[in-house]
């Protein structure tokens, strides 16, 4: 299996740490699993996938909502094995890297990747929310916050997800190489394993989450992916029927950003979108 030794930043006051990043494609390959079956099992998945979004059309709310949300949704509903899922979203696109060709670039440009282990969100339901609201414009997330809030309650929903679609995007002409991400499987993270910690800045605030180092966490990551490549993962999760179950574990998959010891002078610089919409599971799931 290919795998190397990468130091990842544990938080900003940690001190970094050398853990061994494994290729997912080969986890999946060897799995014997169904693309939703390993969703299920690890929490995020490798998906193939051509978008119709043009650079200039992903800062557009409303080619994000006509055009992309029908392609996560379908997604969602086919290779995700979710297709009684309520699907919704916040309608807009986190954009990261340089200017996009052709866009009018009104945004703050998000010109860093992640860097440092994380989890979006926190725990607890009002941690969940409270984040959501706190973000400010950037992802519109008091959308999903005020989604959660009016449908969680009703008696036909079982329980709750919010993933992230993480992918390059055109204009990069080259399989990946600069600051790719990596995914901690979640079966490998301990409760203890998990610091949380509240920010009062604007537009991350609120509580979010970080790991503690520990040698039994696995890490994947996907080499070289392309622009008709997606990886999903989830980022929030709650279930009616076991509410504690967050608060026993992470209901998410801790994530960061890396250097890829591969990558030279010559690679792309990273073009990438984010998109987190969420799922309402319904009793008859």
């Amino acid at each position: 299996m290919l795998c190397f030794s990468v130091r990842f930043v544990l938080s900003g006051v940690a001190p970094p740490r050398t853990v061994i990043v494994r290729d997912g494609r080969v986890l999946m390959a060897e799995s014997g699993l169904s693309e939703a079956q390993f969703f299920a099992k690890f929490g995020f998945v490798l998906l193939k996938h051509t978008t119709s979004m043009q650079p200039h059309e992903w800062e557009d709310d409303a080619k994000v909502q006509t055009v992309y949300d029908a392609e996560v949704e379908a997604l969602v509903k086919g290779p995700l094995g979710l297709p009684n899922a309520i699907y919704g979203s916040t309608g807009r696109i986190m954009v990261r890297g340089p200017p996009l060709p052709g866009a009018p670039n009104t945004r703050k440009p998000l010109n860093f990747y992640g860097i440092g282990i994380h989890g979006d969100y926190g725990l607890a339901v009002g941690q969940y929310t409270e984040r959501c609201r706190m973000t400010g414009e950037e992802q519109l997330d008091w959308k999903a916050a005020d989604a959660f809030d009016a449908t969680i309650g009703q008696a036909h929903v079982a329980g709750y997800n919010r993933i992230n679609l993480w992918r390059p995007i055109k204009p990069m002409r080259e399989p990946l190489k600069h600051k790719p991400m990596a995914f901690c499987d979640p079966n490998t993270v301990a409760a203890e394993d998990v610091v949380l910690y509240r920010s009062l800045n604007t537009p991350y605030g609120g509580v979010a989450g970080r790991l503690k180092f520990n040698p039994k966490h696995e890490w994947y990551y996907f080499p070289d992916m392309t622009t008709d490549e997606v990886v999903v993962f989830k980022v929030y999760e709650h279930w009616k029927a076991d509410p504690g179950a967050n608060l026993r574990q992470f209901p998410a998959v801790f994530h960061t950003a890396f250097d890829d010891p591969t990558m030279n002078k010559a690679s792309e610089t990273r073009n990438s979108t984010e998109y987190r919409p969420f799922i309402f599971h319904p009793q008859s799931r």
